[in-house]
């Protein structure tokens, strides 16, 4: 079975080359599982980049853009992959809202509407969220662990893989993650056996204003998705897709 994860989407800042990449993808394997591995919205209106400076003075209404911008996107995600079993895990970048409204305004919090998955409307393009750990068919009879990268904070690795690789040693499994924006598998031994951490790029337009933090700086990330084979034999790794 083939399972396709995305993460780091940062939508609506995410790269048009990227989707149509995707979209692509998606009209010819038609995976019956879709992982969102977290940080598929940006929530810029939330955030603290730069926040005396490049925040909008009206963030109101940036916020709902950024609303809006999700919504075409799960739209456009339900519509190319109709019976796809979608699931999405929470990334820092999404617990901006959470944190938000937590301290914002508490009272929400309490009440359903208030989570952060019913304000993105998640329910409304049949995307769940999953309450424990997700694992996905690799190849060769194993499993990965699917995460966003940021739980516990492990801390970041100037390899791509190193982190990823620090949580399956951890967690004594194979391991995939967003987060770092880099492309590549790690292997160690945990336990006696051999794990792997893998990490899947990223989704973002680098030039859109959302991604100002990081202007002239040469950074190591790969725009690319993945997408795991349980029926694999030659290894258990991910395959990634670079655009």
């Amino acid at each position: 079975m083939i399972t396709l994860t995305l993460n780091d989407v940062h939508v609506p800042a995410q790269s048009p080359k990227w989707q149509r990449k995707v979209g692509e993808f998606l009209n010819k394997e038609r995976p019956p599982k879709i992982i969102l591995a977290g940080d598929i919205m940006d929530i810029h209106s939330l955030s603290t980049h730069g926040k005396a400076k490049s925040r909008s003075r009206n963030y109101e209404w940036e916020f709902h853009k950024e609303l809006e911008g999700g919504t075409k996107f799960f739209a456009w995600l339900r519509e190319m992959a109709p019976k796809a079993d979608i699931q999405y895990i929470i990334g820092n970048h999404e617990e901006r809202l959470e944190k938000y409204i937590n301290t914002r305004a508490p009272l929400m919090s309490i009440a359903e509407f208030g989570r952060w998955d019913r304000i993105l409307g998640l329910e409304d393009h049949n995307i769940r969220v999953p309450r424990k750990d997700v694992f996905v068919g690799c190849g060769q009879g194993q499993r990965c662990l699917i995460r966003h990268g940021h739980e516990g904070r492990p801390g970041l690795s100037k390899f791509a893989g190193g982190t990823a690789l620090k949580i399956a040693e951890n967690q004594g499994v194979n391991t995939f993650c967003g987060h770092t924006h880099k492309l590549g598998v790690m292997v160690s031994i945990s336990g006696g056996k051999q794990v792997y951490g893998a990490e899947g790029g990223y989704g973002g337009k680098l030039n859109h204003p959302y991604m100002g933090y990081v202007k002239g700086k040469k950074l190591p990330w790969v725009l690319a998705f993945s997408y795991f084979d349980s029926e694999k034999r030659a290894n258990p790794f991910p395959e990634f897709v670079k655009v």
